[in-house]
């Protein structure tokens, strides 16, 4: 007997701790990260500390995207490059803010490093239009 297709996916709307877009911390950083952002709390997963990329200021557009694939691909994209760039989104908006030409550089590299990864050009535009967003 299969299961409905109301069943197969009833998991699928939770957030587990798996599919959060987490942005770890050193352990010695995280008392400087909670000065500088007081509001966003650092949790714990497997040993390590971390930030949810969708508690930042600059990113709380997110949740208010109607689908939830579209939080997730905007979450993760946010997330690769911030990861790429080794910094917070909030200081990105405010270091591109100042620079616009430092931001097309940023996002060419990004997009280039992306590309020699393997990714297909469609997954890569998708994560573009989500930091342009």
């Amino acid at each position: 007997m299969s299961l409905s297709p109301d069943l197969r996916r009833a998991g699928k709307e939770k957030t587990i701790p798996e599919r959060i877009p987490k942005l770890f911390l050193n352990l010695e950083d995280v008392e400087e990260f909670r000065e500088r952002y007081p509001s966003i709390p650092v949790r714990n997963y497997k040993g390590g500390c971390y930030v949810d990329i969708r508690d930042f200021p600059s990113c709380s557009f997110i949740k208010f995207e109607p689908e939830r694939s579209t939080r997730q691909v905007f979450s993760f994209a946010i997330l690769k490059f911030c990861r790429f760039k080794k910094a917070f989104p909030d200081d990105l908006v405010a270091l591109y803010r100042e620079d616009s030409e430092k931001a097309a550089l940023d996002l060419r590299s990004f997009l280039m490093h992306e590309l020699s990864q393997g990714l297909s050009s469609n997954y890569v535009r998708s994560e573009l239009t989500s930091l342009f967003t």
